[in-house]
């Protein structure tokens, strides 16, 4: 028993639980367990599968860790900015709990990885934001026939399901919910519309929650189900999952591929603050191009701008200079990769760049005092 458990005391309270004991922990220390994404919701959900005891984790996440994350990714402190948030949480969580075994990749999942990275585990759990990562985990593991725990938040509200995992003989996967993935220009991230700090950890922590019941088999889960909760009023709602006659795996329709854009906007150009800072003290010839809505340029305009807003931008290409070095800005740095890449696409041949952080970030370094105004 020693050998299988090398500290008795480290889980102690779960181990004296009438419903858990040492059935239970065993399954957790002999579970392999993907965390996509370690940002926000990867950070509770990490430290506390580790901290139970999981056995084998694998975490995979393409970005480096900013000094904006700390604000609600707990996993990292200050020391860790500018380090690969997955290369930092294997060194914290092995930290944390020698007993768990991490793997970790850099960088983003996609339909070309996830398959083979799935399968080496028995349960997926998202933590990621972009919805390219979202559909690969779901089609992948309704492929393998494997569960994952699903999570999302925005501004004050957070979401919570199982998916692919039996309930009554019925699956509902994530393409029962949302058959199709909107067009990422139509759907806010947490970097352009904000998220109230605690708010990942609690649905992160949910998250936890449901991996530990369905590795361990006690309790009852949200297969099938969907948690809703706002943090404002603590309103919380379970909504039903009725199988989806649109979901394509359903209907018998061809599952679309959609990891292109995620790689693509990876590779876009960006400059940092510090180096945008030098080129407009320079005076350095460069056109700026703010694709914000017409809303925020109202609140804020960013001087010696061209305005396109990013829905727009497609049909204005006439409008940009095609000889000058551009540099596409926003709030906080999505959009502007997007709108980079769309001029990429359309063979525009001179220097494009996308302003790291957006305009909040270089505000942040440079005028604090101003950064309300956006």
């Amino acid at each position: 028993m020693e050998s299988q458990f090398p500290d008795m005391y480290r889980y102690n309270r779960q181990l004296i639980l009438p419903e858990f004991g040492i059935e239970a922990q065993q399954k957790l220390l002999n579970a392999k367990l993907l965390v996509v994404g370690c940002g926000g919701l990867g950070s509770p959900v990490l430290l506390y599968l580790a901290a139970a005891g999981v056995g084998n984790i694998t975490l995979i996440d393409a970005d480096v860790v900013e000094i904006s994350n700390l604000q609600r990714q707990i996993l990292f402190d200050t020391n860790d900015v500018g380090k690969h948030k997955a290369a930092a949480a294997k060194q914290k969580l092995e930290a944390l709990n020698p007993d768990c075994k991490i793997t970790a990749h850099i960088g983003l999942l996609t339909v070309e990885n996830v398959h083979d990275i799935l399968s080496n585990v028995d349960l997926a759990i998202d933590c990621t934001d972009n919805f390219e990562s979202r559909y690969a985990l779901n089609d992948a593991c309704v492929l393998q026939n494997k569960p994952w725990v699903y999570g999302s938040v925005y501004q004050f509200e957070g979401q919570v399901a199982v998916f692919n995992h039996e309930v009554n003989t019925v699956k509902i996967d994530y393409r029962d919910l949302w058959p199709f993935s909107p067009d990422p220009n139509s759907v806010p991230t947490c970097t352009e519309g904000g998220v109230l700090g605690v708010l990942p950890g609690m649905i992160g922590t949910l998250q936890a929650n449901e991996a530990i019941k369905l590795i361990t088999g006690i309790g009852s889960t949200f297969s099938g189900k969907l948690f809703t909760l706002n943090a404002l009023n603590f309103d919380t709602q379970v909504w039903e999952l009725p199988p989806n006659p649109k979901n394509p795996h359903r209907s018998g329709q061809d599952i679309p591929t959609i990891q292109a854009s995620a790689c693509q906007l990876a590779l876009v150009p960006e400059i940092d603050a510090p180096s945008f800072y030098s080129w407009i003290e320079q005076a350095k010839p460069f056109q700026i191009i703010d694709v914000r809505t017409k809303e925020e340029v109202l609140r804020h305009a960013f001087e010696n701008a061209l305005h396109i807003p990013l829905a727009n931008l497609a049909n204005r290409l006439e409008d940009i200079p095609k000889n000058a070095t551009l540099v596409f800005v926003c709030k906080a740095g999505q959009r502007s990769k997007k709108a980079a890449q769309i001029t990429l696409d359309n063979g525009f041949k001179n220097a494009v760049f996308s302003l790291k952080g957006g305009i909040m970030g270089y505000y942040s370094a440079y005028f604090p005092t101003m950064i309300a105004e956006l």
